[in-house]
This record gives C-alpha cells, sequence and structure tokens, in this order.
C-alpha cells in the first residue's frame, strides 16, 4: 500500500454556496496532491478571531493528530484577515508542524 499523507481543509466564507465552492477547489488540490483529507473545518465570514470555531477545532485536530502534514484553505484570507493574524495562526500551530496550501495564491509584488 502507498503511504499518503493527510490533510484537513479549513473554509470560511460568507454563504453556503461560496463555502461549498471552496471545498470542492480544495478537494482538488488534495486530490492533485495525492492527500487524504481527514476532516474539513468550515466557519462564516465576518467571526471575530477569539470566536472562530472552525479554527479552534482545527488547531485542536491536528494538534492531536500528529499525522495530518497539511492545511488546505482555497485562499490565505480565508485562515485570517491580515498577514499579521496569518503569522499568529502559523505561531500557534508550529509545533503541529503542518504547512499550508492554498488553491488561490496572492499575488507578490514586483519590487
Amino acid at each position: 500500500m502507498k503511504y499518503q499523507k493527510t490533510c484537513v481543509l479549513l473554509l470560511r466564507a460568507s454563504s453556503k454556496r461560496a463555502l461549498a465552492r471552496q471545498e470542492a477547489y480544495c478537494r482538488i488540490l488534495a486530490t492533485q496532491k495525492n492527500l487524504e483529507i481527514r476532516a474539513v473545518f468550515r466557519e462564516r465570514k465576518g467571526e471575530f478571531f477569539k470566536k472562530r470555531e472552525g479554527l479552534k477545532y482545527m488547531r485542536a485536530y491536528v494538534t492531536y493528530n500528529p499525522d495530518v502534514a497539511y492545511v488546505i484553505a482555497y485562499k490565505q484570507d480565508s485562515i485570517a484577515r491580515n498577514n499579521s493574524e496569518f503569522f499568529l495562526i502559523k505561531h500557534l500551530l508550529r509545533n503541529c508542524l503542518v504547512e499550508f496550501l492554498f488553491v488561490m495564491r496572492t499575488p507578490q509584488p514586483n519590487f
């Protein structure tokens, strides 16, 4: 049997339709990367950082399931509203050794 790495999906959108679309794209990415999806965490946009239940459950899940290698999200702002919040989340997950994968990449400025 071929070893397969595992992932979780973290979805965050303002409507059920948008959540479904994000989930479909994230599942495609997981398939392309040959990743087994262990769990899907959904939340509505607009929730304050401390009240984000999907993020709390995802963090607990990857903490207690060390075989999870990736967190897949549609794009970085699905995880955090700004870079500071994103790096705080990465810091909170530092001991879990997970990597983030995004369906949509944020364009990098050309300097």
